[in-house]
């Protein structure tokens, strides 16, 4: 099954059964449309967009494949999505083997250099407030703490009365004024 145009009409039924058009196209470097057309050329029914994908493996399987691999690759070999393939887990008690008290292995992450740390948002480093370069002083929540009083809400109120709901510049109405 290395090249697509071979494929048989069994072979893209047992494919689709488990995956998406959209992760077989991904297989084969496809469109997801050349897919939905060689699935519609075959007869093989659709399922409607959004119609959740089959993801029943036994508890036996299930704890097999966790014991393996990571809940990424499990759920891309079934279709589904990680939130899927972690409730099922749950619901069959399945744990990790030699984390029986809780946790999970340690998943391999992306290591940084240190010039990509350097070059990561502030708050990605966790730069929020004074040591945010986009600081302004905490002006808006000044700004927010005005407009939170009764005398602000009179003057806006008034304001928009005396210009009739509308834009001062371009006469533009809102529907939506408070």
């Amino acid at each position: 099954m290395d090249n697509f145009a071979n494929i048989t009409k069994d072979q893209l039924e047992a494919l689709y059964l488990e995956h998406s058009s959209q992760a077989i196209a991904t297989k084969y470097g496809l469109c997801a449309e050349t897919v939905r057309k060689r699935l519609k050329r075959f007869g093989i029914e659709r399922r409607p967009s959004g119609e959740p994908k089959t993801f029943n493996p036994g508890p036996y399987e299930l704890n097999a494949l966790y014991q393996e691999k990571s809940l990424a690759e499990i759920a891309k070999h079934y279709g589904v999505g990680e939130t899927v393939v972690w409730k099922r887990i749950k619901e069959f008690g399945i744990t990790l083997e030699g984390f029986e008290q809780g946790g999970h292995r340690k998943k391999t992450g992306k290591v940084f250099t240190q010039e990509h740390k350097a070059n990561l948002s502030h708050a990605m480093r966790g730069k929020f407030g004074p040591e945010s370069r986009s600081w302004k002083g905490g002006l808006s929540e000044r700004h927010l703490q005005l407009r939170r009083t009764a005398d602000y809400r009179n003057w806006r109120r008034e304001a928009l009365a005396r210009a009739g709901y509308a834009c001062e510049q371009c006469g533009a109405k809102d529907k939506f004024i408070w």
